[in-house]
């Protein structure tokens, strides 16, 4: 709920700036405008689903004319179905009205010189402005003729809202596959909350409202054109099941931190441009995304718009002459030779030329398919081509890439204050593309200007994904198998030499707490090996407290017994820790310290300025420590006893590449990328 809250705080914000003395009545919250002596309403919590806005109140004797209301009032009102307003209404904030779902209508008084309603629709008077559409609108909503401006948040919550379309007649909008944009399409205005699966954003949109596509609970992926310069605050908020974002923009875009409220970061795989992996992964905003990964433009398109056009043929001109070329090589190598050169340009031109009309290979466009499949199941797709009238088409094929992603991760558990995670991933192809299914010229229909063929292709069952989570029985061949070689061996290393560095604490002290039962032939080889006698029994299960002395205090209360005291002098910059007896014999003036008696002084627990214990290992001590903690195993540097599981994961997953291809009578072939697929 963290996003809701931003969204209403930001609605509300001006109102609350902006006026004097507050108070409530009939359960609505209202500011007072001495000067002009009206009120704005601020915030509603009635749930009533019939409201009447009054068009006067009475405070203190005073009678107030309701004149205005602020930025997102009713947002959010479950129950609301329906809104009349009065008169003296002249300002209505955005988004006031936004979120409702039961919300039929609006009907506004026709004394009302500022707004007026139409089948429900919320205007402003001459209706050149559309303030709101109601929540359960249904359907398709089209825009009217003189519609000249669409108000933040007119559609935010219109969940059962499939399609905006605009009347033929108006001069500022238009709708492309159910999507609001300006006219010449630079500007998406709003996307209807009730659209389902892909969002293709036009190629010339250049900039996304704020709010635009807030809310659109249904859309699974989006695509990000070329041209993208701004996104607006909360355009996606909401958008639950957003899975899949492809973004065409080199550089990175500046994005508010508001722009992917409640937008699941770690299970929605964001794709940019293979050559800007790392810009993406280290811009603010973008970097919150967990999965970053890179994909190739199809070849020719060497902008990267999704076109195949002449400025295409500029960008490969000047690639030959020696421009920079920020694409991989195999986009502008058009004629797979692995040269760049002047017979690139004229198989680009060809590819144009076909584009107009005018063409002599067949080409293909993928209109959709499946993002997710499971292993052993088809996807479906849907298709279509066409050629010139002078060659004829011979069949089609579908061809796939498999691609594998492992990731393999583990997390010490047995320590208090140190956390660690060490995760390894990589991805790898497994097959060369190949062709997985064919299809007859037969099987496509023709729709009156290109071929269109609606059919699925198999997926291997071998490809199941492999998932190894917090075990409760350690497997070492599943372990040897699915991790890489050394990764155990560096595990361990980590720890150690974690365990073992410098404090940044004290001087001579390790800040360590180790949980784990030593063997009692460990501390006899090591005492052995230094000349020591720390003890090889101790009381209880040979942990944590078990360390440390304790004795009874004057309540009967076992408590860590005090050894001595110490201060800390700075001489030169040198810091000295200075032991003593007892408190009295520090320097008068400064801060004393007890240190809490530990059986062997192996470990010792020194308080801090706080009041704060510090588990620490004596300096001297050091190498015995670092020998006794080598002994500890992998395995049981992850196990988790407290759930009794060991805390690692794998997850190998498997997606394909496929491109869909028509085949002529001569040969010439037609390509056409297809998403990746998922295998689940």
């Amino acid at each position: 709920m963290k996003f809701l809250f931003a969204f209403t705080a930001c609605l509300l914000y001006s109102c609350f700036a902006s006026y004097g003395q507050a108070f409530s009545l009939n359960e609505l919250n209202f500011q007072v405008n001495s000067a002009r002596k009206t009120v704005t309403i601020v915030r509603s919590y009635s749930t009533s689903s019939d409201l009447t806005i009054p068009n006067t109140v009475d405070y203190l004797g005073v009678r107030y004319n309701v004149d205005s209301i602020c930025p997102g009032a009713f947002s959010f009102s479950t129950n609301l179905s329906t809104v009349t307003i009065p008169n003296n209404v002249r300002a209505i904030g955005f988004g006031a009205f936004c979120n409702c779902p039961k919300l039929k209508g609006f009907y506004v008084s026709n004394a009302n010189n500022k707004y007026c309603s139409q089948s429900g629709i919320l205007y402003n008077k001459d209706k050149t402005i559309l303030v709101c559409c109601p929540g359960a609108k249904s359907g398709i909503f089209e825009v009217l003729a003189k519609v000249d401006s669409i108000e933040e948040c007119a559609f935010v919550g219109c969940d059962l809202l499939q399609k905006i379309t605009v009347s033929e007649d108006n001069l500022y909008f238009k709708s492309i596959n159910g999507v609001l944009y300006n006219k010449s399409t630079t500007e998406l205005i709003a996307c209807p909350n009730g659209l389902k699966g892909a969002l293709t954003i036009q190629p010339t949109t250049e900039q996304l409202r704020n709010h635009s596509i807030a809310f659109c609970k249904q859309i699974s992926s989006i695509t990000i054109p070329t041209k993208m310069n701004h996104i607006g605050d909360y355009t996606f908020e909401g958008c639950y099941n957003l899975s899949y974002i492809k973004i065409k923009k080199q550089t990175p875009i500046r994005i508010p931190i508001s722009a992917f409220s409640g937008v699941n970061k770690e299970l929605c795989t964001l794709y940019v441009p293979q050559q800007h992996v790392e810009s993406y992964r280290n811009s603010n905003g973008w970097k919150d995304f967990i999965n970053i990964k890179g994909y190739l433009p199809q070849k020719g398109d060497l902008n990267d718009d999704d076109v195949i056009n002449v400025s295409d043929a500029t960008s490969l001109i000047n690639i030959i002459l020696g421009e920079p070329i920020d694409i991989p090589i195999s986009i502008a190598d058009i004629n797979d030779d692995f040269e760049i050169n002047a017979s690139d340009i004229t198989e680009l031109i060809n590819k144009i030329i076909y584009n107009y009309g005018n063409t002599t290979i067949p080409v293909a466009d993928v209109k959709s398919c499946d993002y997710y499949v499971k292993a052993g199941h088809h996807a479906h797709f849907k298709a279509s081509y066409h050629t010139s009238s002078n060659h004829k088409i011979d069949h089609s094929e579908v061809w796939v890439q498999v691609k594998r992603e492992q990731t393999a991760s583990a997390t010490a558990k047995l320590t208090t204050a140190l956390a660690y995670n060490k995760s390894y991933s990589v991805t790898d192809t497994v097959r060369s593309a190949q062709s997985v299914a064919k299809y007859a010229h037969s099987k496509a229909e023709w729709d009156g200007h290109e071929f269109v063929l609606t059919d699925s292709f198999p997926t291997s069952r071998t490809l199941a994904p492999v998932v190894w989570k917090t075990p409760t029985q350690w497997d070492e061949d599943k372990f040897k198998s699915y991790y890489p070689e050394g990764f155990d061996t560096e595990f361990v290393e980590h720890m150690i030499t974690t365990l073992t560095k410098d404090s940044t604490y004290y001087n001579d002290l390790r800040n360590v707490y180790v949980k784990y039962d030593f063997k009692k032939e460990t501390f006899e080889a090591l005492n052995a090996k230094y000349g020591v006698n720390f003890p090889t029994e101790t009381e209880s299960d040979k942990k944590s407290d078990a360390w440390y002395t304790q004795v009874k205090n004057s309540k009967g209360e076992m408590v860590d017994e005090i050894d001595h005291y110490y201060y800390i002098t700075v001489v030169d910059e040198k810091t000295t820790y200075n032991e003593i007896a007892t408190p009295e014999a520090a320097p008068e003036g400064v801060s004393v310290f007890p240190v809490y008696k530990s059986s062997p002084w192996l470990f010792s627990r020194y308080s801090d300025d706080t009041g704060g214990k510090i588990t620490t290992v004596r300096a001297q001590y050091m190498p015995y420590w670092k020998d006794l903690i080598s002994t500890i195993p992998f395995i049981d540097w992850i196990y988790d006893s407290g759930n009794k599981v060991y805390n690692v994961d794998f997850c190998r997953t498997y997606y394909l590449q496929p491109t869909y291809r028509v085949y002529d009578t001569e040969g010439r072939v037609g390509i056409a990328q297809i998403h990746e697929i998922r295998l689940e």
